[in-house]
């Protein structure tokens, strides 16, 4: 940008800088009546120019934010994608009977992490299209932890509800069909963007069980 307005003012100035050598070498030739008119030929040719040059800066601004934005769509999309598919990861790796001797509950620590990424994530140059879809489809990946990790928070106190867990993430189940809901809306959305597209893929349990609340 700084290099655009330098070459526009040299540019102006260079209009300006022949215009009076070319009216002093007139005057000489001509006398003062064409000089007058080469003058005002080039203070129009030096208005012209810095019209035109700002008129190819705006269009460039234009060009590079919404390079920017779409560069920011394809980002939420993708986040959107990775936090949705770990919170699934955990909640599937839950709805596995605590007596298979599957231990898989440090899958919180990423999902934790995701859901932060989503929280911390700049919504403000977000295109206001996909804005409503993000902010709900994080809402939902943190429910989905939370939810996970209150029932093993109580199981650690009391085993005998280990049994019940199944029967307690239901909700979450829910929660996680609404999200894939939504990231299906948002990625609708964020294609116009050059964004690639992703598929959910939902594990054996959590579909087992979203398919009994149907």
């Amino acid at each position: 940008m700084f290099v655009f307005i330098i070459l526009s003012f040299l540019s102006s100035v260079a209009i300006l800088g022949i215009t009076f050598v070319g009216a002093h070498c007139l005057v000489a030739m001509f006398g003062g009546e064409i000089t007058a008119w080469v003058q005002s030929l080039g203070a129009i040719l030096a208005i012209v120019s810095g019209f035109a040059a700002a008129i190819w800066q705006v269009r460039a601004q234009r060009i590079e934010a919404q390079a920017e934005r779409h560069a920011i769509a394809r980002a939420a999309h993708i986040l959107a994608f990775e936090a949705l598919e770990t919170a699934g990861d955990r909640l599937e790796a839950a709805l596995i009977p605590p007596d298979s001797g599957k231990v898989m509950r440090l899958q919180g620590d990423r999902t934790t992490e995701m859901v932060l990424a989503m929280r911390e994530f700049d919504t403000v140059k977000l295109p206001a299209d996909l804005l409503p879809l993000f902010v709900r489809l994080r809402s939902h990946v943190f429910a989905i932890n939370e939810r996970i990790s209150e029932v093993y928070s109580s199981e650690d106190k009391d085993e005998e509800r280990k049994p019940e867990r199944e029967d307690r993430l239901k909700s979450a189940v829910r929660v996680y069909t609404d999200a894939i809901k939504l990231f299906e809306k948002l990625q609708s959305a964020v294609l116009e963007y050059g964004a690639q597209e992703k598929s959910v893929q939902t594990g054996n349990e959590t579909g087992r069980v979203a398919a009994s609340l149907t």
